[in-house]
């Protein structure tokens, strides 16, 4: 039996932990309409509700009094909890508030490496202080003034990149990113949205600050990265036709789409809004899919959603092969190793590579007891292979789907009736 219906899925998270941290430092009220309650976001709200912020929550509505900037010290560490995002964003924001802080994580985040964000910060002039070489939690930050910065991005990361953004806003100067691969642009594009200036020539973003920002309304699409477990979910199980509805379709997030195209997958988009950069996505049962190179500029298009494009790469003729993805190795776990671990148990042909891996198509999978190492997108996949394999997949860590999708397994029995 088919997946089919019609679906709104959750908020893009992205965008929400951005709508917190902008409606709090801008001066006003901030009001965000369909803002994600996953764990990670509320990781978010819960900080800043500790940084003194006045956050009133109605179902998915969020009304936030700004502070222009000026934030209060925290009475204890703030807990990250598994959210890289609050982490590396909010870093870029307290080096140059004017007190101490600490931030804390659960055991898996306190193993990723916080120094792509650290080192540049410190070069902006910050006191940052974290743990081994990586930059590990738990990091001391002593807020201080800040000096603009030139940076060259070695790796494409929106979470750097913005980061060095919010400190930027708050310093005195021109600060220059040069990003060689564009990363997501969701800050860039926020930041005008709470009336800020940003300039863009050629590779370069350019931020003069220091620059006050005032409150304003917003509603939060749904995410792609989301939208992404039932694409690939509906090409590869039979008598599928589902439609997902108002699903932001920011060009630098949507290298699935294109993916899936190049595959030969069954995928249209209908009712587009270029100005809000929503449309509804309508996807088929495909049953011939062709294997693809993912490569280049295209990773950080569609970096989160590798793990499920791997298992669609399963299902498709010829050899797969994805590369130029070392970023993975820094995810919730290191994706390259535990998702070919993942395919090898179901049955899959799959091979690691230094900067991504080879997944041999047309494998016929079978159920298994699988590892999904606490990441949330290892266990969606899992769960989406649960619907074509031959047996049962079994999987621990579950619950961990809740830091980006709460109503995942409800949405998936709303499909599959």
């Amino acid at each position: 039996m088919g997946l089919r219906g019609n679906l709104k899925v959750p908020a893009d998270k992205s965008m929400s932990h951005r709508a917190v941290m902008f409606g709090a430092l801008a001066k006003g009220q901030t009001k965000v309409h369909n803002i994600l309650l996953s764990e990670d976001v509320k990781t978010t709200i819960q900080a800043f509700q500790q940084l003194g912020l006045t956050i009133q929550l109605k179902g998915s509505d969020m009304v936030i009094e700004g502070r222009d900037f000026t934030l209060t010290q925290p009475s204890e560490a703030l807990d990250m909890g598994n959210s890289g995002t609050t982490t590396r964003l909010i870093m870029g924001i307290l080096a140059a508030q004017n007190f101490d802080s600490e931030l804390k994580g659960d055991p898996s985040l306190s193993k990723r490496p916080m120094n792509r964000v650290a080192i540049p910060l410190t070069v902006m002039g910050a006191d940052i202080r974290a743990q081994g070489v990586k930059g590990t939690l738990p990091i001391h930050i002593t807020g201080k003034k800040l000096h603009p910065l030139d940076f060259e991005m070695p790796v494409a990361s929106a979470q750097v990149k913005s980061a060095l953004i919010f400190a930027a806003l708050q310093t005195a100067g021109k600060s220059k990113i040069t990003e060689e691969v564009p990363s997501r642009n969701h800050t860039e594009q926020m930041l005008k949205a709470f009336g800020g200036t940003i300039s863009i020539e050629g590779k370069k973003i350019i931020i003069e600050g220091p620059q006050h920002l005032r409150g304003t309304e917003m509603t939060i699409p749904g995410d792609i990265s989301s939208a992404a477990f039932w694409i690939a979910a509906a090409l590869i199980t039979p008598d599928s036709d589902i439609l997902l509805e108002n699903v932001g379709v920011n060009p630098t997030r949507t290298g699935i789409l294109d993916v899936v195209k190049a595959m030969g997958g069954k995928l249209e988009l209908l009712n587009v809004d270029d100005l809000a950069q929503t449309a509804d996505i309508h996807v088929q049962y495909t049953e011939t899919l062709k294997s693809v190179t993912i490569s280049g500029d295209l990773i950080p298009r569609l970096i989160d959603e590798i793990p499920v494009i791997a298992l669609l790469a399963t299902q498709a003729e010829g050899e797969t092969l994805v590369k130029d993805a070392a970023e993975l190795k820094v995810k919730e776990s290191d994706r390259i190793i535990a998702l070919v671990e993942m395919l090898r148990a179901l049955g899959a042909d799959a091979v690691p590579t230094e900067d991504g891996l080879i997944v041999q198509g047309q494998s016929k999978l079978q159920g298994a007891l699988v590892d999904s190492y606490g990441d949330h997108r290892l266990a969606m996949t899992a769960a989406i292979a649960g619907l074509i394999a031959d047996g049962e997949v079994q999987f621990a860590g579950g619950e961990m789907i809740a830091t980006s999708y709460p109503n995942f397994y409800q949405d998936m029995d709303k499909l599959c009736q």
